[in-house]
Order: C-alpha cells, then sequence, then structure tokens
C-alpha cells in the first residue's frame, strides 16, 4: 500500500517538459555537481558540504598504491590509472564549477548537526574560503563568488 500510494504522489508531482527545447529554461534540475557541470542555472544550491563529504576524504587503493600507479602510468607512457591523490584537485574544480553555473543566485550549505547521532558537523575546507560578508541570508553578488 505504501509502495502504491509513494507511486501516486511522485506521479502528481513530476514535472515534464514538453520538449527538448524547454531544457534549461524551466522546471527543476536536482543532480550531482557532477551531473550539472557546464550547465547554467538561475539558482543553484550546493548542499552537503560538510567535513569529509565533499570534498570526500582521499583514501588511496589499498590493492594499488599511488605510487605503483604512476610508476605503472610511467611505464606505459600516459596517464591510465587515474591517482587517487588527485580527488581533492577534481572536487575543488566541481565546486568553481557548481559556484560558476549560478546566474542569478547561489546557496552554499551544510547541516551544523548529524541527524542520526546530534553531533556537530564541521563545514568542508571549501567553507573556509568564503568571505568573512557572507553571512547567513546576506545577498551575494555574481562578482563576490569568482
Amino acid at each position: 500500500q505504501f509502495a502504491a500510494t509513494l507511486g501516486r504522489a511522485i506521479d502528481r508531482g513530476t514535472y515534464r517538459l514538453s520538449s527538448d527545447e524547454e531544457f534549461q529554461r524551466s522546471g527543476i534540475f536536482v543532480g550531482s555537481v557532477m551531473d550539472a557541470r557546464l550547465l547554467s542555472f538561475h539558482a543553484v544550491a550546493v548542499l552537503g558540504l560538510v567535513e569529509k563529504s565533499f570534498p570526500v576524504a582521499p583514501r588511496q587503493d589499498p590493492v594499488l598504491l599511488d605510487d605503483e600507479r604512476a610508476v605503472i602510468n610511467r611505464n606505459r607512457g600516459a596517464q591510465r590509472l587515474a591517482l587517487k591523490g588527485r580527488r581533492l584537485e577534481e572536487e575543488r574544480l566541481l565546486f568553481r564549477l557548481a559556484r560558476a553555473s549560478a546566474v542569478e543566485r547561489l546557496l552554499l550549505c551544510y547541516p551544523r548537526l548529524d541527524p542520526a547521532t546530534a553531533r556537530p558537523r564541521i563545514a568542508s575546507p571549501f567553507c573556509s574560503g568564503w568571505p568573512a560578508r557572507w553571512k547567513a541570508g546576506t545577498s551575494i553578488t555574481r562578482d563576490s563568488t569568482a
């Protein structure tokens, strides 16, 4: 019964564009930062900017460490195996792309408490670069996000 009720609620709440030509002109896009890269929107909300979540804590592959990957890449003459240590650079780029995709409004936020434990959460290191004038509820201009 729950599944049927949920299905009807989703069907009633789903908004479908009348044509592909309306893509990025109306409606709401919900997706990951990776899915939204290089798109532009009137308003962008980047949620979950929590330490060890965005950016993800870097972890090496226990089977093939970064040093071993670098040796293989050098011997093969190509960058075929991604180095896990470069993950932070990739996430920093995705964060910049997410900020740049906002045409009019940008919302950057993180939960202050962990919902499961009620322990305080620590903001992402990306938040430490926010200017002090970006207080909660303060309007900012596009120039101030660069």
